[in-house]
């Protein structure tokens, strides 16, 4: 062995891995924390493995088949690839090229002189340094004359007529006859039959070797090429996962990209699905083994004395929201301290995270995201979307990618209903910020803003759908013709309300009216100034206060869907009132931590079936625009009327997105929508990923035990008004971006 090929030889330079058990207070291990040591002096740092996820584990079975299957001869297929697979910042790139090899050069290390792995070569490739932008040809023989090269300077043997024939296609440049097939071709036949000396191939990125990009004739933008895609996926790609020799390993990074391109892969003979080994990184971990990392992080990051001092002086308040923002991903937090530290001068975290949030780590999910989604209808994306939503959840049947959900299962909780939503907070975030409501992929997104964290921006959402069931169930509007007298899920959510509003503690003295009481609250005096809430203004200042608002769950209820008309246009940015009080103001009347509160409201509404759910938000869109229409029409509601268009509905609470003033809102429906009716059949697919199912089939759902204890029955039904259809669809679609 040369000494210029010696980096390369595994045993010789892999890191070394070291368990040290993360005990509780009771002294028994409970997680594993792992040191990892390097060869060239670097610092000893550490690997958190949640026992949910055991990495090591997996990684070291994988390991332990390929050391003993590594003479196997005659097989039908290559034995299993390893895939890192994992969200977004979740250490998927420091996981292969640090864990993997520390964990087979310690099996190797078992393993005999003469062991056919023995000398094994490591080829380490981010394919995000491949040229891609002149089409596979060009991609593909950047590929083959990097691989040549390391072999060059690794000094690995090689078949010499593989040798000649990846020789011979070199020479003819990357603008040769058919060099797609030909540098393609020349590639799969080195790792299948040219390399003698086994080998390790690191890929990461792989999602690049995916994207070969050209420019069309017409504006000269470059556009990925369908064809070339297909190429390398089906025959390049397929051809190492299934046919590679046992003395050659792959490992690779994965994500949604990649899982899309596996389960699209041809499965004649071999499904490609099948061939792999993957370790699914968890998105977080618990939070003591963060204090673990955090303590670590701090030590060896070497911070000067003015960052020291600024880490020691705001402990509870700047290094919590690093730990809050990075959402207990030891990927992302190491990350943004990495940088922070690298500052020149001290630099506020909240500040550095906030600009961190939005122009790297949501640029990143738009990206990946993107490539996966842009095949995509408007209808599928919504499915997608929908595993973002704790209380609806996403179906397994009729979801639109296999492979997505093969990514995403691991990361996946079940709703009572049988459907599936992200457990990872910030992962529901992220894919918000790639997909908007109405199933449209983003161009832009305002990220946290607002000094946001990322608890509180999740109650936000909550806050929003609770405020339409609120009013949907147990609001002032009078139910419809129609509407069921059982509802699942209804008992309890009044309940719960009705705690709420006991609990509250309000403002003003005792004695003093619950009108005064409410209207001292300053969230319900900003709520209710809100441009985003004209009509109900008008409505309460009418015949609301005092009147038709009685007790404090009436009012609690109508400053809920106050509170849903102002978060429903929080991604407008433009007249939006405080949204930081109007949205805690429920967690600090009940002395609860947002993230408490939200789970006791996420269990709650659990409870209400998902066709529930789907007609309250439709209600609250439809009835919105319509009361939009009437307070910029100058039509005021009469001390006599309900609210016509919805309980405490904004004047474009869930609108389109345009100036509420501007009067071209939709008419409102007649009560809102409710389970059968026309508004319900014709909208929920516009909210929801499960369509519009039959009115028979929405009565079997909604109907249950429950008696809906309405406060709003005595009320007059409203006059018949038609519906303006693509202008809820307009307004549906914007109804719930909260962003």
């Amino acid at each position: 062995m040369s000494a210029g090929s010696q980096r390369f030889d595994l045993e010789r330079n892999a890191p070394k891995l070291q368990l040290r058990d993360w005990n509780d207070k009771d002294g028994k291990p409970t997680e594993q924390v792992w040191e990892i040591s390097f060869p060239d002096g670097r610092p000893t740092q550490i690997y958190l493995d949640a026992n949910s996820c055991q990495a090591v584990h997996r990684i070291r079975s994988w390991a332990a088949t390929r050391c003993r299957r590594a003479d196997q001869k005659g097989r039908i297929s290559a034995l299993r690839t390893l895939v890192v697979s994992g969200l977004i910042k979740t250490g998927k790139s420091y996981t292969l090229n640090e864990v993997v090899p520390a964990v087979l050069a310690e099996a190797l290390a078992r393993e005999p002189l003469g062991h056919r792995l023995k000398g094994i070569r490591v080829l380490r490739m981010n394919c995000m340094d491949l040229k891609r932008r002149n089409g596979a040809g060009a991609l593909m023989y950047d590929l083959l004359s990097m691989i040549v090269e390391w072999a060059v300077q690794a000094d690995v043997r090689v078949n010499d007529d593989e040798w000649r024939k990846a020789q011979a296609v070199l020479a003819d440049g990357p603008s040769g006859i058919s060099m797609d097939t030909r540098a393609g071709r020349a590639v799969a036949e080195l790792f299948e039959r040219g390399f003698q000396t086994p080998v390790l191939v690191l890929m990461d990125e792989l999602q690049a070797l995916l994207q070969p990009t050209t420019y069309d004739n017409a504006g000269g933008q470059e556009q990925l090429n369908r064809g070339d895609i297909a190429f390398i996926r089906d025959v390049v790609l397929r051809r190492l996962l299934i046919n590679t020799p046992p003395h050659v390993l792959w490992a690779f990074t994965g994500s949604s990209i990649v899982w899309t391109s596996l389960a699209a892969m041809p499965v004649n003979g071999t499904a490609p699905l099948n061939q792999i080994k993957p370790v699914h990184l968890p998105a977080s971990v618990p939070p003591h083994l963060m204090q673990e990392l955090v303590v670590h992080s701090l030590q060896q990051l070497g911070l000067s004395e003015q960052q020291e001092q600024a880490v020691g002086q705001a402990e509870h308040q700047q290094l919590t929201a690093l730990l809050e923002r990075s959402g207990n991903s030891p990927a992302l937090f190491t990350t943004m301290l990495e940088l922070w530290a690298d500052e020149e001068t001290s630099v506020d975290i909240t500040t550095f995270v906030g600009e961190f949030m939005t122009n790297k780590l949501f640029e990143e999910a738009v990206k990946e995201w993107n490539l996966a989604l842009a095949h995509m209808s408007d209808e599928d994306r919504r499915r997608v979307l929908d595993l973002a939503n704790v209380v609806l959840g996403a179906q397994v049947t009729g979801f639109p990618s296999r492979g997505i959900w093969r990514f995403l299962e691991p990361y996946m909780l079940k709703t009572d209903h049988g459907r599936y939503y992200l457990a990872d907070p910030m992962q529901r975030l992220l894919l918000r910020s790639v997909i908007d409501r109405g199933g449209k992929l983003r161009t832009s997104f305002t990220g946290l803003g607002e000094g946001l964290t990322l608890v509180q921006l999740e109650w936000g959402w909550l806050i929003l759908q609770l405020g339409e069931v609120a009013d949907y169930l147990v609001g002032q509007r009078r139910p419809p013709k129609g509407f069921p007298s059982h509802v699942d899920g209804a008992t309890e959510l009044t309940a719960m309300l009705k705690e709420f509003a006991t609990k509250a503690k309000l403002p003003g003295a005792k004695g003093v009216s619950t009108a005064d009481r409410w209207g001292a609250l300053p969230a319900f005096q900003k709520a209710l100034e809100s441009p985003y809430n004209k009509g109900s203004r008008a409505w309460y200042e009418l015949g609301g206060k005092d009147n038709r608002l009685q007790s404090d769950l009436d009012y609690l209820v109508f400053f809920l869907r106050l509170c849903r008309n102002v978060l429903a246009h929080h991604w407008q940015q433009q007249g939006l009132v405080d949204i930081l009080q109007v949205m805690m103001a429920l967690p600090d009347m009940l002395g609860m931590s947002a993230g408490a509160l939200a789970e006791q409201v996420r269990t709650c509404m659990s409870k209400l079936q998902p066709a529930t759910i789907e007609a309250a938000a439709i209600t609250a869109a439809t009835a919105a625009e319509g009361e939009e229409e009437r307070a910029s029409a100058g039509s005021a509601p009469s001390a006599g009327s309900d609210l016509s268009a919805g309980s405490g509905s904004g004047s474009g609470g869930a609108g389109r997105g345009g100036d509420p003033a501007s009067g071209r809102g939709t008419p409102a429906a007649t009560g809102g929508c409710w389970p059968g009716s026309s508004c319900s059949k014709a909208h929920t697919a516009l909210l929801s990923s499960s369509g519009a199912l039959s009115a028979a089939r929405r009565c079997l759902l909604l109907a249950g035990k429950a008696v809906v204890p309405h406060t709003r029955a005595m009320l007059p039904a409203p006059a018949v008004r038609r519906l303006n259809l693509m202008r809820v669809m307009t307004s549906a679609q914007a109804a719930v971006r909260f962003s």
